[in-house]
């Protein structure tokens, strides 16, 4: 299993991982991310941390709020895998840019 210890990291890592996308600072959600990171959507499926962080900088994109549930999680050595739902309340600024932002 996983130990209370390792728990208690990744909890933490994904407080300040949503208090960093709350911000709506991309510097701030950048220090949270790998430059490989991908934001998987039902809608539009993996885009990239880039295209997310010019989204937020420009104001296409901003959160109010965002929550997590987390429902498996997998230690591997130093990496692991986490498996939830998040919920974040994101208005959208300019649908239109938003969509055209984003290849398929």
């Amino acid at each position: 299993g996983v130990s209370a210890a390792a728990l208690e990291a990744l909890e933490e890592a994904e407080r300040a991982f949503n208090a960093a996308v709350v911000s709506n600072d991309p510097a701030q959600i950048a220090a949270c991310i790998t430059q490989d990171w991908v934001l998987v959507t039902p809608e539009r499926g993996p885009i990239p941390a880039q295209a997310i962080l010019s989204a937020i900088g420009s104001g296409v994109l901003s959160h109010d709020t965002m929550t997590k549930t987390t429902h498996h999680v997998h230690l591997l050595g130093n990496v692991a895998t986490v498996a939830g739902r998040t919920r974040a309340c994101s208005p959208l600024i300019d649908e239109r840019s938003w969509r055209a932002g984003f290849p398929r």
